[in-house]
């Protein structure tokens, strides 16, 4: 009988140690993708990729975006180009004020380019849209037929 208990404790000790080497390499791989995973390049791409997955972060950086080239191509309209290291500063405050002022009314400026290429480019079918700003609702109908959906009102 002695026997056989040494025997099933040899072969428990045999497993154990198997095991105990088992999840020693499965905790060293782990510690490895953790060490990856908080690279900051690894960081960064995984923070990139959830910047490029939100539709609202999308929307904020490109009203940005089109609020500084605007902004920029209004100082160089307005200043030019100079060497006047004062007209520079006043340009660059004139950039950033104009920046500041395109893209808190992002929304309103939109709505007046749309009425502007109705009025330009009119389609013979009524054209409507509804924007909200503010909680105010306006509707944009193409000019041309203005008169009968006044009359239908």
């Amino acid at each position: 009988m002695k026997l056989s208990e040494t025997d099933a404790l040899d072969e428990t000790i045999r497993r154990l140690k198997l095991k105990q080497k088992e999840e020693w390499v499965m905790l060293k791989e782990q510690a490895h993708l953790t060490y990856e995973s908080l690279k900051p390049i690894n960081l960064l791409k995984r923070t990139l990729q959830q910047v490029a997955g939100s539709a609202e972060i999308k929307s904020n950086i490109a009203t940005t975006l089109v609020a500084l080239g605007t902004a920029f191509l209004s100082k160089r309209a307005v200043m030019g180009v100079s060497h006047n290291p004062y007209k520079k500063i006043l340009g660059t405050l004139f950039q950033f004020g104009m920046a500041k002022l395109i893209s808190s009314n992002t929304g309103s400026i939109k709505l007046q380019m749309e009425k502007l290429l109705l009025r330009i480019f009119g389609s013979k079918n009524k054209v409507e849209h509804e924007y909200s700003h503010n909680g105010h609702g306006s509707r944009i109908v193409n000019p041309s037929q203005r008169r009968s959906t006044d009359a239908n009102q």
